[in-house]
């Protein structure tokens, strides 16, 4: 006890009250940058997500805005997914095709390689014959594309 009364010891005491009152500035002085930090970058991504927003046409940021908004996004969604199928369909469709077209070709020139191009250099055509049939696939395909539009209405 007799060591709490001594200059020596009154001092360090004071030292220690004077760097626990630098700790704690510093510590307040981080703390305000943080806060400004976080204020900061939530009203940058607010107004990205506004952007974003924008964007994909959503103008109000009210809970039927979104609503109407997602709704709008997810029914777009559907009719491009069923579009990228009813494509994937057409190609396939196009290359199954293709491929009995070189092989009839291929048989009725002889050709023992089924090579729809080659048949077509060999025998000199530049398409003749075979534009009349590619003309009717393409008038068969834009009706089948069309009795699908009128399905989806």
């Amino acid at each position: 006890m007799g060591q709490l009364s001594t200059p020596y010891f009154q001092q360090w005491i004071v030292d220690a009250i004077e760097k626990e009152k630098m700790k704690k500035n510093h510590l307040q002085g981080v703390i305000t940058h943080l806060e400004s930090e976080v204020a900061g970058l939530s009203k940058e991504t607010v107004e990205q997500m506004k952007a974003s927003m924008k964007e994909l046409g959503i103008r109000k940021m009210t809970p039927d805005g979104l609503l109407l908004g997602a709704t709008s996004i997810v029914s777009q969604n559907k009719q491009l997914r069923k579009e990228m199928t009813d494509l994937e369909r057409e190609i396939t469709a196009l290359r199954q095709q293709n491929k009995a077209m070189e092989t009839m070709c291929a048989h009725q020139k002889g050709d023992p390689k089924p090579s729809f191009r080659n048949s077509q250099r060999r025998s000199g055509e530049q398409g003749g014959g075979d534009n009349r049939l590619k003309k009717k696939q393409q008038r068969e395909l834009k009706s089948e594309r069309g009795r699908e539009k009128e399905e989806m209405n």
